[in-house]
């Protein structure tokens, strides 16, 4: 059997113990996970909290969605429009993908 090194604890255990191509045990990566997500929704609960009781900061919020998703933006190699909500989900579209290709 093979054993690998964990990057983040550090300990010896067998290769099954590990995702392929990953340098850390799946136990390290489940706790990040979970230490990730734990501190996450506390966040969200922060700023939920925030938006519901400062009209000042709920105000700034609406007048930066508004912004965002009106902004008209365009793509040079597609040649077309919309708005800059949608650009980043364009770019992964096959015909952008596609352009991208014949136009190098």
């Amino acid at each position: 059997m093979e054993d690998k090194t964990c990057k983040t604890c550090e300990r010896t255990m067998d290769i099954d113990n590990f995702d392929e191509g990953l340098k850390t045990c799946k136990m390290c990566l489940s706790d990040k996970r979970n230490s990730y997500h734990k501190h996450k929704h506390k966040r969200n609960e922060v700023q939920r909290k925030r938006y519901e009781e400062d009209d000042e900061y709920r105000k700034m919020k609406q007048d930066y969605n508004k912004t965002f998703q009106s902004k008209i933006v365009s793509c040079s190699v597609c040649d077309c429009s919309m708005t800059q909500a949608h650009y980043y989900k364009h770019k992964k579209t096959e015909k952008h993908q596609r352009n991208l290709n014949n136009g190098q």
